[in-house]
C-alpha cells in the first residue's frame, strides 16, 4: 500500500465473474490412466489383492494472471491521517474508500505474463495378504501389505518478472515485463485482447526434472476376545521416500552453459497406531486410541548461502540462498468416545474427544540478504495443537430415508515455531523499533489459529429412496456443509475467511440389470449460488448442475 506494506488484507472488491486472464490464454491438458486389481483365496482362512496402477500426464498452461494489487492513499487523505486508519476504512467499506479520490490517489493491478508447462508419469503396485485365525475364545485377524509408488515429472516455466513503466505498453521489445497495469476504478481499461508470445519471455527455470519413489510396509493385527466383546488393535508401517530433482537453470554468467543443480531428499520413519474398543453391552462400545502420522509438506528448505561472496556479482555460481533438504512433518495424536448402535441400528453416533499434534511444519520469512534483496527462507520446527470433540449421527426413520449429521468443534493453535534471529543495528532507535516489531510479529503467529485451518465444521445429509411404483428406483438427496472462520494468515490472528454454507440437491436413478450395475445422478451444487472463499487467492464454485453417469459389471 504506497511505500508501505501493511500485509495481506482482504480480498479486493471485484463481481463474482472477474477474471484477469486474456483472450488468447489457455489449458491443454491430456491425462491417461490404467488399473487393475487382482483377489485370490488363498485358503478358507487366507486372501490375497494385488493392485497395478499406471498414470501420465500432460499440461500446458498459458494463464494471463495477477502480479500485484497495488493501493496508493491520495496525498491529501495522508496530510490529516495515517496508512492504518486508510487500512481501517478499507476493511470496513473497501468499494467506497477505493471509489473516493480524497482517500485512494490509485488502484492498480498490474497483469503478468506467464507460461507453464508440466508432464509426468507414476506407476503404483500394492499387494495384501489377509487372515483370520481362532485360538478359542480368541479371533486375530492379521494384515500384511507393501506398496511402491514410483513417480517422475517434469516442469517448465516463463513468466514476466517487472513492473512496466508508465507509458511503455507491451512490444517485441519488452517481453520481460508485465502488462500495464489495470485501474480498478476504470472498467474501460481492463483489455483482454492483448497477446503476447510465450515464447519470448523470459525462463524462471529452463527444466526441472523431478523423480522418486514412495514405498511402505506395513502390518495390522485386530484381536477381539470375550465373544468379540474386547477388541484389541496394533499395527505399524515402514515408510520410506526418495526424491531427486535436477534444474536447469537459465544461461547468466555461464558461458559454458547453463549449469546443472541437483538435489536429494530422502526420509523414513515407522509410525504407529494402538487402540482398543470395549462392548458394555452389544449397542454401546467404549473406545480409545492413538496413532502417529508421517507428511512430506515440502522436500527443501531455502536458507541463506554461507559460501555466498558480497565481493562477487550474484550469479547461479555465487547464489545468496542455498537448498537444503527438509525433514518430514509428523503427528500424532489420541481419542477416545463411545460408539452407539440403538433401536436395532435405527441410531447409530459415535461421540470423540481427540488430542492432535503436528511437528516441523514449515513458515515463510521475507528476510534481508547480504546484496539487499528479500529472498523469502523457509524454517522448520512450528509446532500446531489441536483438541476437540467430534460427533457423528446417522438416523433411519424408516429403511427408505436416511439423515447423516456431523459436528466438529476444535481448538487449534500453533505452540511453537522457529523464527530469524534479529539484526544488530548501530542505531539504537532503529534497533528499538526493530525488536519492538519482532516481538509483535511472534505473538500474531504464536498461538493464533494456522493458516486454512476452521475451529468449526457441521454438515447434514438425507437421502429417500422410492421403492413401489412408477418412481422405484428413483432417490433423492440434500443437504448442507458449514465452514466457520477460517484463518487467512498465521501472521494475521484477526484476519478471516467468513463461514459459509453451502447446500447441494441430487435426483439419482439405480437399476440392475442381470450383472450389471447402472446409476445416474443429477446434481445441483451450490444451491443459491453462494459466494465464498475454500482459502487465500481461490473463489469457490458457483452454481451449477452436473450430471454423472456410470455403469459398473
Amino acid at each position: 500500500m504506497g511505500n508501505l506494506n501493511l500485509g495481506f488484507r482482504d480480498y479486493a472488491p471485484l463481481p463474482s465473474d472477474f477474471n484477469y486472464v486474456g483472450n488468447g490464454d489457455y489449458r491443454d491438458s491430456d491425462f491417461d490412466s490404467f488399473n487393475a486389481e487382482l483377489n485370490m483365496k488363498l485358503s478358507r482362512n487366507w486372501s490375497a489383492r494385488a493392485n497395478f496402477g499406471w498414470n501420465e500426464f500432460k499440461i500446458s498452461n498459458k494463464l494471463t494472471g495477477l502480479a500485484e494489487f497495488t493501493v496508493t492513499p491520495s496525498a491529501a487523505y495522508l496530510a490529516t491521517k495515517n496508512r492504518f486508519d486508510y487500512v481501517a476504512e478499507m476493511s470496513a467499506d473497501p468499494r467506497a474508500v477505493l471509489a473516493d479520490p480524497s482517500k485512494t490517489a490509485s488502484a492498480l493491478m498490474t497483469r503478468r505474463k506467464r507460461l507453464e508447462e508440466s508432464l509426468g508419469d507414476s506407476t503404483s503396485y500394492q499387494v495384501e495378504v489377509t487372515g483370520r485365525l481362532e485360538f478359542g475364545a480368541v479371533t486375530v485377524k492379521p494384515l500384511f501389505g507393501a506398496f511402491l509408488t514410483k513417480i517422475g515429472t517434469g516442469s517448465f516455466r516463463r513468466e514476466s518478472t517487472g513492473a512496466p513503466s508508465a507509458g511503455v505498453l507491451n512490444s517485441a521489445t519488452t517481453p520481460g515485463q508485465h502488462f500495464q497495469p489495470w485501474n480498478f476504478n476504470d472498467p474501460s481499461t481492463w483489455d483482454r485482447s492483448a497477446s503476447y508470445d510465450v515464447n519470448t519471455i523470459p525462463g524462471i527455470n529452463l527444466f526441472n526434472d523431478s523423480e522418486g519413489e514412495d514405498s511402505a510396509f506395513y502390518g495390522l493385527l485386530n484381536a477381539s476376545l470375550f465373544k468379540d466383546r474386547l477388541i484389541l488393535i496394533g499395527g505399524a508401517r515402514y515408510n520410506e521416500s526418495w526424491t531427486t530433482n535436477t534444474n536447469l537453470l537459465p544461461t547468466v554468467a555461464t558461458p559454458a552453459g547453463a549449469p546443472v543443480v541437483g538435489s536429494k531428499f530422502e526420509a523414513t520413519k515407522t509410525t504407529p497406531q494402538f487402540g482398543a474398543g470395549f462392548k458394555v453391552r452389544p449397542d454401546l462400545l467404549l473406545f480409545a486410541s492413538y496413532s502417529e502420522s508421517f507428511f512430506i509438506e515440502d522436500r527443501s528448505l531455502t536458507s541463506f548461502n554461507p559460501a555466498y561472496n558480497t565481493a562477487l556479482p550474484t550469479s547461479p555460481t555465487n547464489r545468496v540462498t542455498t537448498s537444503q533438504p527438509a525433514a518430514p512433518t509428523t503427528g500424532s495424536g489420541y481419542e477416545f468416545g463411545v460408539k452407539t448402535d440403538f433401536f436395532n441400528g435405527r441410531v447409530s453416533s459415535t461421540v470423540s474427544l481427540f488430542h492432535l499434534e503436528r511437528e516441523d511444519r514449515i513458515l515463510r520469512f521475507r528476510e534481508n540478504a547480504p546484496d539487499g534483496t528479500f529472498p523469502t527462507i523457509t524454517r522448520q520446527g512450528t509446532v500446531d495443537e489441536s483438541e476437540g470433540v467430534e460427533v457423528e449421527v446417522t438416523w433411519s426413520p424408516t429403511n427408505q430415508w436416511q439423515i447423516y449429521a456431523t459436528l466438529s468443534l476444535m481448538d487449534i493453535k500453533t505452540t511453537k515455531a522457529t523464527f530469524p534471529a534479529i539484526p544488530t543495528n548501530a542505531d539504537p532507535v532503529y534497533q528499538a523499533a526493530y525488536v519492538a516489531a519482532y516481538n509483535e510479529a511472534r505473538g500474531l503467529i504464536l498461538n493464533a489459529v494456522p493458516e486454512g485451518s476452521s475451529e468449526t465444521l457441521a454438515s447434514l445429509w438425507s437421502r429417500y429412496n422410492f421403492t413401489q411404483g412408477v418412481i422405484k428406483n428413483w432417490w433423492i438427496a440434500g443437504g448442507f456443509v458449514h465452514t466457520g472462520d477460517k484463518a487467512q494468515r498465521t501472521a494475521n490472528p484477526t484476519l478471516f475467511i467468513e463461514a459459509n454454507t453451502i447446500y447441494d440437491l441430487v435426483l439419482g436413478y439405480d437399476r440392475k440389470v442381470g450383472r450389471a450395475n447402472f446409476s445416474g445422478t443429477l446434481t445441483w451444487k451450490n444451491v443459491g449460488d453462494k459466494e465464498y472463499f475454500p482459502s487465500n487467492q481461490s473463489r469457490g464454485m458457483p452454481s451449477r448442475v452436473v450430471l454423472s453417469l456410470s455403469t459398473k459389471f
